[in-house]
């Protein structure tokens, strides 16, 4: 009877002790259409282990949501579009705002789409914030 006393709070031990494995996933479904009208959809779950690399994935897909697991288990949702602009709403208001946004008088000439991932992929993320 010991025995098992002492086997079971040494599993409950091992349990408290044994680190949190916390991970990103993000969910992005493609919808294909074939030749003959018929349409399928495929999903595909990409996980990350920091969160600045789910959510710059996330805004080069132009993906919403994305959800932070520990062990597996869904924990919460974070909204990638909380914080940053999307594309559209970016190059509207860089347009209105020029020197604020790309440091230029005139946004004539200026492929703005082009700009906003190459600020995201070069960790220039603060141009792409929200100013609330």
């Amino acid at each position: 009877m010991n025995l098992i006393k002492v086997l079971l709070t040494a599993m409950v031990i091992l349990m408290i002790l044994k680190p949190f494995k916390a991970m990103y996933k993000i969910t992005q479904k493609e919808t294909r259409r074939n030749w003959l009208g018929f349409t399928k959809t495929k999903t595909k779950v990409y996980t990350f282990e920091k969160y600045a690399d789910a959510l710059r994935f996330a805004l080069n897909e132009q993906i919403r949501y994305f959800s932070h697991c520990i062990d597996g288990v869904h924990s919460s949702t974070r909204d990638s579009f909380k914080q940053y602009h999307t594309v559209k709403n970016w190059v509207k208001i860089a347009e209105n705002n020029p020197l604020h946004y790309i440091g230029l008088s005139s946004s004539k000439g200026v492929n703005l789409e082009r700009l906003y991932f190459y600020y995201l992929n070069s960790d220039n993320l603060q141009r792409l914030k929200k100013h609330i």
